[in-house]
């Protein structure tokens, strides 16, 4: 056996000169097309028309190459990319006539690159299947009959959103299984991205319009309409298609950052990061002015402190008192009117008293609408995409793009019994990953304590909106659940060197 053992290594010994040498040919090259790039020949040649996005994804790219090719740990560097442009999976740039998401390129990278990374010395993969893993293939097949009763587009939109899913959860999960520390590292990340959101979110306050990635300094706000407005008040959503979608993204990035932030495993510099940003989501959350996301976070910040181990219990339930007292003050002398009359509608939004009640009534004539399609058609629904135009034909004030406002509810009026245990066993599998991987850290990794809180922010939010539909969301959310499955196993990431 060691004989076998040496004659294997004396190969590696013999081949990694060529790998070496390949590398700094591809560096060469790479260095080449950066100069291109950034020369401004490159996005000329390529595209039609030149603009400072598209000189950026001509520049960019190579440059990260390089610097990947460069880095002990290409994989991880590539996952905590993709992460950061999860938010940004529905931008498209047009490439000879066809658009693209960055973000589905970079998948696509990371995805040749997880088939090629070896596996560190002496690591070891935990032989327990994880249960998002064992649950996955059945998703599918279980709204493979509702995507087929659907109109003609809903089939290719099923599969792209799944492919959004996987290829994110993969470049993801083979970082984690690569890198100890690379949850730690991705869940970072996470937070980032959600501080990026929120950060915008607070300059559209500001100054009053939405960002336009695409150039110039803003586009007008949104029209008039209940669910984008808040009686006059311009509710802003970062790069997201509506503010319930920034509120919910948001809702899960801020259990994260505070599980981080209140952690003693992790260095003192990467604590204080998390903070600050879970400061800067907490006001960006609060500007959302989305009212389920607001409880959701809420819900996932106690879910954090509960499912933590003991001692780390009464530390985190102390910052979240002290923080939440200052961060309160912050958020009222910010948010001012709409946030205290937000806050006080929660309880009975259908008052008479509350501005916003005649939408709040038209969201429960759309739950009782979408009730009756499922009762009508229980099994497999009335079919993927097709709610939106019963609802306007059945209730009075819907418009023409409405849908059910509750995550649940679209899903058993769009594909029945079947598509509601497609979500209910996502969920629940994400549940089981999650608490394994408490179990085997000893209930200490701050990963998997964010991770729990997210998912139940996540679990929250669902019962009142529906954003999943857009692939930034949805990418966002496949980190989440890409984070709980890295630890599913059961394995101790504390032990592996997860954490410095």
């Amino acid at each position: 056996m060691a004989g076998d053992y040496a004659g294997h290594e004396g190969i590696h010994r013999e081949r990694a000169p060529v790998r070496e040498r390949v590398r700094w040919v591809a560096i060469a090259v790479l260095a080449f097309l950066a100069l291109l790039g950034m020369s401004g020949i490159l996005s000329s040649t390529v595209f039609t028309q030149a603009s400072a996005v598209k000189w950026v994804a001509c520049a960019l790219p190579p440059a990260a190459a390089i610097g990947l090719l460069l880095t002990t740990r290409p994989m991880t560097a590539v996952a905590a990319v993709v992460v950061l442009l999860a938010p940004f999976a529905d931008t498209r740039i047009k490439v000879v006539g066809l658009g693209v998401s960055p973000h589905t390129l970079l998948c696509g990278v990371g995805m040749l690159l997880a088939m090629v990374v070896a596996d560190p010395p002496g690591s070891r993969q935990a032989g327990r299947r994880t249960a998002l893993r064992t649950v996955l293939p059945a998703v599918p097949v279980l709204l493979l009959p509702a995507v087929l009763l659907g109109p003609g587009y809903a089939l290719p939109h099923f599969a792209a959103m799944l492919a959004l899913v996987l290829a994110t959860g993969t470049v993801c999960l083979r970082a984690c299984a690569v890198d100890p520390r690379a949850g730690v590292i991705l869940a970072t990340a996470m937070v980032a991205t959600a501080v990026v959101q929120a950060g915008t979110a607070l300059y559209e306050l500001h100054t009053g319009h939405a960002v336009n990635i695409y150039g110039g300094a803003g586009v007008e706000g949104y029209g008039p309409g209940y669910f984008f407005t808040y009686d006059g008040t311009f509710r802003p959503s970062g790069t997201f298609s509506d503010p319930i979608s920034l509120g919910n993204v948001l809702a899960v990035g801020l259990p994260m950052a505070f599980a981080l932030a209140t952690s003693r495993r992790l260095p003192t510099p990467l604590r204080v990061v998390n903070g600050a940003g879970a400061i800067v989501i907490s006001l960006g959350l609060a500007v959302s002015l989305s009212r389920m996301s607001w409880i959701g976070a809420a819900a996932g910040a106690a879910v954090a402190v509960a499912v933590s181990a003991p001692g780390d219990r009464l530390r985190r339930l102390g910052w979240a008192a002290g923080a939440g007292a200052g961060l309160q003050a912050m958020i009222l002398a910010m948010g001012g009117r709409p946030v205290v009359e937000r806050l006080q509608s929660i309880l009975d939004p259908t008052a008479r008293t509350v501005s916003t009640a005649g939408g709040d009534m038209l969201r429960q004539r759309l739950w009782s609408a979408s009730l009756r399609a499922f009762t009508e058609h229980p099994f497999f629904g009335i079919g993927m995409g097709r709610l939106s135009a019963r609802l306007t034909s059945k209730v009075p004030g819907a418009g023409v793009f409405t849908h059910a406002h509750s995550t649940y509810l679209q899903y058993l009026a769009e594909a029945g019994l079947a598509g509601a245990a497609a979500v209910v066993a996502v969920l629940l599998a994400a549940a089981v990953d999650i608490w394994r991987g408490l179990r085997g850290s000893g209930r200490l990794s701050p990963v998997m304590c964010g991770a729990a809180g997210g998912l139940a922010a996540v679990t929250v939010s669902w019962l009142t909106d529906y954003v999943v539909r857009y692939p930034a969301v949805l990418a966002c959310l496949a980190v989440l659940f890409a984070l709980a499955a890295a630890e599913g196993t059961g394995r101790n990431p504390i032990r592996e060197g997860g954490y410095p």
